[in-house]
């Protein structure tokens, strides 16, 4: 388990990532895919600030 926002990192290295928001998993899924095409607003906003 690493937890990190370092965005590139997780892409290039995770098998695996589990999106956090307010306490609870928002989204799980393959790095690639939630990071190249984030399913929900929210993600997408997040990934607009740490990328």
């Amino acid at each position: 388990i690493v937890v990190t926002h370092e965005i590139g990192f997780a892409k290039r290295v995770g098998t695996r990532l589990l999106f956090m928001d307010q306490g609870g998993i928002a989204e799980d899924g393959h790095p690639v895919d939630l990071i190249d095409r984030p399913p929900t607003p929210r993600l997408k906003e997040f990934l607009k600030h740490v990328s």
